[in-house]
């Protein structure tokens, strides 16, 4: 969900469809390398939230697909690798 005004950036290509008429914009990243430095600097000076839902280990990601496939996920479903 996003405020009136707010932008999504993402590596994934999906549908945005804006409610009552509005008209939404997105932008799309093949190579976000770049853009990272960027990202962290905004994100230190809390100018970029980032909204985690759930953190799920790599041997549970089939839980974290399901639970994404739910469509009821406000935030990012992490894959925690490692320890």
């Amino acid at each position: 969900m996003l405020r009136a005004g707010g932008r999504i950036a993402t590596l994934v290509e999906f549908g945005i469809q804006g409610r009552g008429g509005r008209t939404d914009e997105a932008v799309f990243f093949t190579d976000a390398r770049k853009y990272l430095d960027g990202a962290i600097r905004m994100f230190r000076a809390d100018r970029l939230q980032i909204i985690v839902d759930s953190v799920f280990p790599l041997d549970n990601t089939r839980a974290a697909l399901e639970k994404l496939a739910t469509g009821h996920v406000r935030g990012k479903v992490l894959i925690r690798m490692g320890n």
